[in-house]
């Protein structure tokens, strides 16, 4: 039932109990004759006929029934509890609502959040990368095949021998050819060679170097 029809109900119920109660104020009272001499001629009214002709029966026939006014009155209860219940609903609907706002709207700043500082370490991995090519010592297809030769002859020396050998080509420069023959070595000649040498952070070096090799083909 709307607020409308629900207002206009209580209205009618309202008038019904005045009306009701006007007209047994006006049935207990006593009937006083007629002053006049022309209500004195006509006599008393007759009975169950109210001054006017109005009939109590059909004043009777208008008032509501007590049953029914229990029953509009228990419906007028039941649609104010429905109303209260989906009120209640409708305000703890709107709260869940409101914290589910809450936790995308903070979902949201982290997200910005992290987005932003990607973006500011953009520049530096670019930068690292750039600098990971540049270190990158390549091997072409040509030379590949006189450094595997010159590796075999490095296996067959004395380990003592090739990493002096190797120690000089890096004093004189000669670093990334150094490592490309360690590259081309076996694991357990390579590991001789590097052990022979007297200077370990330039053993380590070496090592390091060669994870940076890139073999073309």
């Amino acid at each position: 039932m709307s607020k409308k029809k629900l207002i206009v109900l209580v209205g009618l119920i309202a008038v019904s109990f005045g009306i009701s109660f006007a007209l047994t104020s006006m049935l207990s009272k006593p009937a006083t004759p007629p002053a006049s001499a022309e209500g004195a001629g006509k006599g008393p009214a007759p009975e169950g006929v109210l001054p006017g002709g109005i009939q109590i029966g059909a004043i009777e026939a208008m008032r509501p029934k007590e049953q029914q006014l229990q029953e509009l009155v228990q419906e007028m209860r039941l649609k104010s509890s429905e109303y209260r219940t989906k009120l209640r609903q409708l305000k703890d609907h709107e709260k869940r609502l409101e914290i589910a706002q809450g936790l995308l709207t903070q979902e949201a700043e982290n997200l910005e959040n992290l987005r932003l500082k990607l973006v500011a370490q953009l520049p530096l991995l670019k930068e690292a990368k750039a600098e990971l090519v540049q270190t990158r010592i390549r091997i072409g297809r040509a030379e590949s095949g006189n450094l595997e030769r010159l590796a075999k002859t490095y296996e067959k020396m004395d380990p003592a021998a090739g990493s002096e050998i190797l120690a000089k080509m890096v004093s004189h420069e000669q670093e990334d050819d150094a490592v490309k023959i360690l590259f081309f070595m076996s694991e357990r000649s390579s590991a001789k060679l590097l052990a022979e040498i007297t200077d370990k952070d330039l053993a380590a070096r070496l090592c390091e170097m060669m994870k940076k090799i890139e073999k073309e083909g």
